[in-house]
């Protein structure tokens, strides 16, 4: 199957998206706004400062999953920048989901636990939904957001250190070192576990602060 799958010719789909493909593809005028915003965006983040891309596979997403999914971001962001950076991460698992699915000669892909994780959740920030979010990403997607995350770890200090206006205590420094260590050694169950177990983790947000870290990075990598 793997053999299979390298030897398929790239999809039509991975194609860099443009105003004109919006009629052969069925992406409707009305998303075009949102489709420029994020490519825009896109283009920003590129460390190399050539243009990002939007694939035609992305902008159909795009196009299939805005309506439903605006109202829902906008109870969690204000600002603009957080809204596209979450859209793009929700459009993402869709993505993957699909290539996947064609790669399995699949009628269509499954997405119920996405459908689930993104529109049916109160609070993406929560440990649960942590887990589940995980849990739908490939292991090569999680391995690369493992080795991304670690280049956070001394920021993490810095940024825990600057909101309390003081230093951190050995005990402090200690702990943030541990939930690093114990998620990626573990992943999100046994993060959970430990801070359930600890009462200065659980002082520190440290759930809700290492699932925004881990969002950003794999927003992250889906831009590269």
């Amino acid at each position: 199957m793997i053999s299979e799958a390298r030897n398929k010719q790239p999809s039509e789909l991975e194609r860099p998206w443009s105003i004109g493909a919006c009629a052969h593809y069925g992406i409707s005028p009305d998303i075009i706004p949102i489709l420029i915003r994020l490519q825009k965006l896109k283009a920003a983040s590129d460390e190399e400062g050539s243009p990002g891309k939007i694939t035609i596979r992305e902008a159909r997403w795009v196009a299939r999953l805005y309506p439903a999914a605006e109202p829902v971001i906008d109870r969690l962001f204000k600002n603009e920048e957080g809204i596209l950076w979450w859209l793009s991460l929700i459009v993402n698992g869709y993505v993957q989901r699909e290539r996947v699915s064609e790669q399995m000669n699949e009628q269509y892909p499954n997405t119920s636990d996405l459908d689930r994780l993104y529109f049916a959740s109160e609070d993406f920030l929560s440990d649960e939904a942590l887990e589940a979010w995980w849990g739908t990403l490939p292991l090569e997607y999680q391995q690369a957001i493992l080795d991304a995350i670690e280049q956070e770890r001394s920021t993490l200090h810095e940024d825990i250190k600057r909101n309390k206006g003081r230093s951190l205590s050995d005990e402090e420094t200690k702990m943030i070192d541990d939930c690093l260590d114990i998620f990626k050694s573990g992943g999100p169950t046994s993060l959970s576990e430990f801070v359930k177990q600890c009462p200065l983790a659980q002082e520190n947000g440290m759930i809700q602060i290492i699932s925004s870290i881990l969002y950003s990075k794999a927003v992250w990598r889906d831009q590269q």
